[in-house]
């Protein structure tokens, strides 16, 4: 059975996961590093302030053109670029704060006795992928993730942004049998 503090961190359905797929109990729970949703949810709100602010520079710029023409009735192209712009900015803001931001949130690699879960969302799903102790030929530190090599030279990816990659790596490494280097 689950130790208290693992208990807590992985959900029932998760638990189901872990069963369905044989791979024993949940040792420890890795989820994205808080400083990534935080970036991710303040260049979004920087990136919709940005969008929203372009308004008041198409003011500016039509109540500066107007004074320059002095009203000849020419429709400055111009204005439609920024307020494209602006849209544009604005709709890719909202689509990163309430779309991205919850489905990187909701991350999460869990390691068991016998293999890991990788949970990760897509548009409209959510995709398990499984990994078993006894298929992992290696595991490769690139620059900002880990290739785990799998039987059949299949990769299995690990971004940085996973809160202690380095003790999940280690753990990965004690359990599978795979030597330190």
């Amino acid at each position: 059975m689950m130790s208290r503090s693992i208990e807590s961190q992985v959900s029932e359905g998760d638990d189901h996961l872990c069963s369905l797929y044989e791979l024993g109990a949940p040792l420890s729970t890795y989820k994205v590093k808080p400083i990534v949703v935080y970036l991710m949810g303040g260049c979004s709100l920087l990136v919709i302030g940005v969008g929203m602010s372009i308004p008041l520079l198409i003011l500016f710029s039509t109540l500066v053109e107007r004074q320059r023409t002095s009203g000849d009735g020419t429709f400055p192209v111009f204005l439609v670029m920024y307020g494209f712009l602006s849209l544009l900015m604005v709709s890719t803001g909202f689509f990163l704060l309430l779309w991205e931001l919850p489905r990187v949130q909701k991350q999460r690699v869990i390691v068991c006795d016998h293999g890991l879960l990788k949970i990760t969302y897509t548009y409209r799903s959510k995709q398990v992928t499984v990994l078993y102790w006894q298929d992992i030929l290696t595991i490769e530190k690139w620059y900002s993730r880990y290739e785990i090599i799998k039987r059949g030279y299949e990769t299995f990816t690990l971004d940085i942004f996973y809160q202690h990659i380095g003790d999940m790596v280690a753990l990965i490494k004690r359990l599978s049998g795979i030597r330190e280097e």
